[in-house]
Formats: structure tokens, sequence, C-alpha cells
């Protein structure tokens, strides 16, 4: 009598982790990732086997027209208009209390940006179908923390984030990623053209994503993921070329550069403290209110001289050797804060130093100039040009201030292109 009690005990809790949308049964299983850490996956079941499983209780599997994957964390339902939600609900109950463990960690990793990360958290929290700038945290240092971000982001949003790798992105089968709100991509180094224009489509456009999963039929979903890219490849993670706008990058210092200790149960720390942010999030004014662009942002909110160092990778190996010899110029002529030289100027200069070959043209130059560096040329006039060809070969004594020319000329600021990254 008890043996027969618990076989239909069982029996029954293991119908209600079966569902049937449309024609098709699933099962909800918990499974484990690389860490060891498990989350639940839909996976499809024969109907001949979930009846074996649930015997009796096989009329009381609840169905489900189809899919659809509404994202709430205030008003969440599992059931929408007779369609299963695969977004799952998240369990914290905000409560008012301090978050300085988070705060720090936050003003560490996003120093001088820190309105905009707490925008950012809370547009995910209360708004999760906004579209926001593409994240990536690097630095080519070890002891940054830069990875606790991506942990705290799996604590907050639970089974609605998920941590991916490079092969996960580029797998012709995206289902562990494409449903979720936040995907992590931990030790990024992505230079594929066709994976970075998905991504960059995917954080930009709204619509349905079509889900490829193994031994499920395809379907389609509404996508609304974010991405967060964390990197010891710095400044070379990812293809960013320059103008792009859907990419907020950070370089972080270690922890002792911004006076900070290593602490074991800082994870522990930040995760008892969710509750007390999310309480904060709640009630907090965002500081950029209004939505002015696709992701919500302006772009000056999280323009970063670290996007500039990509901006500058990008461009072309005629428009590298500019940037490489204005700023060696700038090193050998300390107190200058404008460079000026023509377009024959820079030819010469560039030819003399053995930075380009014979076959660049003025054409290619000046297109290198003005198309990738963003440069306009000014009216003809009088300037004074630097050379450091001069000075390598000893024709200028200490006092050089360099030529007296009468040209059209470029300008470049010391502030922009006095160091090259």
């Amino acid at each position: 009598m008890s043996k027969t009690k618990t076989n239909s005990d069982l029996q029954k809790a293991l119908a209600a982790k079966h569902l049937r949308v449309g024609d098709d049964y699933f099962k909800l299983i918990d499974t484990p990732n690389k860490e060891g850490k498990t989350y639940q996956v839909l996976v499809p079941r024969g109907r001949s086997t979930v009846k074996d499983d649930v015997g009796g209780f096989f009329r009381e599997i609840e169905k489900y027209e189809g899919f659809c994957n509404v994202p709430s964390h205030t008003d969440y339902k599992q059931q929408i208009a007779g369609h299963y939600n695969q977004y799952r609900e998240v369990n914290h109950l905000p409560k008012n209390g301090d978050f300085k463990n988070i705060e720090i960690l936050l003003n560490h990793l996003f120093k001088g940006y820190y309105d905009f990360i707490l925008d950012y958290l809370q547009i995910l929290y209360l708004n999760p179908t906004q579209r926001l700038p593409i994240l990536l945290l690097e630095s080519k240092e070890r002891g940054t923390g830069k990875s606790t971000f991506g942990s705290l982001i799996q604590y907050i949003f639970q089974e609605n984030a998920i941590k991916v790798g490079n092969s996960d992105l580029a797998s012709d089968f995206n289902g562990i990623w494409a449903a979720k709100l936040l995907i992590v991509v931990d030790e990024a180094s992505l230079n594929n053209n066709l994976i970075m224009e998905m991504i960059k489509r995917f954080s930009t456009e709204t619509g349905k994503v079509t889900i490829n999963e193994k031994g499920k039929k395809q379907y389609q979903i509404e996508h609304f993921g974010k991405y967060i890219f964390i990197s010891n490849n710095e400044g070379k993670a990812l293809k960013i070329e320059k103008g792009e706008t859907r990419f907020a990058v950070f370089k972080v210092p270690t922890l002792e550069a911004s006076g900070l200790q290593d602490d074991p149960d800082f994870e522990t720390k930040i995760k008892e403290e969710i509750p007390s942010l999310l309480h904060f999030l709640k009630n907090r004014k965002l500081k950029y209110s209004e939505a002015v662009s696709r992701m919500h942002f302006p772009f000056e909110a999280y323009k970063t001289e670290q996007l500039e160092v990509y901006y500058r990778n990008s461009v072309s190996n005629v428009a590298k050797a500019i940037l490489s010899f204005v700023s060696e110029t700038f090193a050998v002529f300390q107190d200058e804060t404008i460079l000026k030289f023509s377009i024959s100027d820079l030819l010469n200069e560039l030819s003399n130093s053995k930075r380009i070959k014979g076959n660049v043209t003025t054409v290619i130059l000046r297109s290198a100039i003005e198309s990738e560096l963003g440069l306009t040329i000014n009216k003809r006039g009088r300037y004074y040009m630097h050379s450091i060809y001069q000075v390598e070969i000893g024709n200028q004594h200490e006092n050089y201030r360099g030529d007296e020319r009468n040209n059209t000329y470029y300008s470049f600021d010391r502030t922009k292109f006095g160091i090259l990254e």
C-alpha cells in the first residue's frame, strides 16, 4: 500500500514536469553545465514514453497552444493566452537595505560610468525588452573582478542569463542561448565576421529568431537578448569598426590598482545583497530617463577611451602608419599640442621613415586621413611642420621648432593622437 502510494506520488510529480505544446510532448529537466551548476531545459519526449512515466496522471499534463517568450521581473506569468512562457521567473524579493559590496564592484569596473551601469541594470530589471548596448569588459591582467560581474548578472537574473563560450555562438544549435535575456561570453575572442554581424543584428533588431535545437523541430520565438563579453584579449577581443556605436567597452583595472583586496567570500556577499539592489533599482530615477536611440542611451553616456582603441585598431595599414607617425612626433616634440602637415609633408615623412611603401599615393593617403581618421583639410595658410626624420638624421639642433610652410594642411590634436595604444 505504501509502495503504491509512493509510485503514484512519483508519477504525479513527473506529470507536473511534462507539458504538451500543440501535438508535441516535452519534459522540463535540470541539466548541468560545465561548472556543475544546473539549469532547466525543455526536452522532447514521445507520447508512449510520457505515458510510461506518468501512468494514470497522463491526462493531468498541462496543454498549451504554443511557446512564447515574455519577460517580466515584477509581474511574471507562466501561461499567457494559452501559450507556455519560456521566460523563467526570478525568485528575488526586493527589500530595503544596503548593497555596499555590489556598489564597490560596479564603481571599480565602470569607473566614471557608474550612473550608466545603474541605468543599464535598472532597465534590464524593469523594462527587459528594451535594446541596450553590447558590454565588453576587458583587461590583459588577471585579478580584476571582471568575471565577477558575469556572475552577478547570473545571480540576479538566474535562468534567464547564461554563460557561454565562443564556440556556442558559432554553433548551428542556438537553443541554449537565443531565448535568454542575457548572454555572457567569458574569455571572449571573436573575430569571425559572420558571428559578429549576427550579434550586432540581434542586439538591435526587434522580432523573432529561429530556435534550432538538437532533436527538436525548429520554431520561432521573440528575441531580446543582451550581450556581455568578458575578455583578457585587450583591444582585440571583438571586431569593432570605427564609428560603431553598439558597443560599450571598459578597460578594467586590477583590484590592487583600485585599492581593493581579493576577498574569497565576495561573491557570497554580493549574492546576499541582490534584494537590496533590486529594491533600490525599483525606486531609483533613471539618469538617462528618455530613450534617445535604439540602444536607449545617448552614445556619449558609454563612449569610452577603450572604444577609441578599437576604432584605431580597425583602420587600414596606411591609417595605422599615420597614427604611429603622429604619436611618435608628439613624443619627440613634447611642447606641441597641435601638429600640422600637408599631404605632401606626410607622404615624405612616412616614406623617409619606411612606414609606408612606394605604391602609397597621395590619393590613398588622403582617403585614410579623411575617411578613416575623420580629419578635414584646412585652407592654405602658413604653419610649422615638425619633421622627426630631420631630427633622426641629425640635421636639426635642440632648438628646432619646425619648418615654416605655406600650404593646405591637416591638424592633429595631441589629446586625440598623442598616445597610440
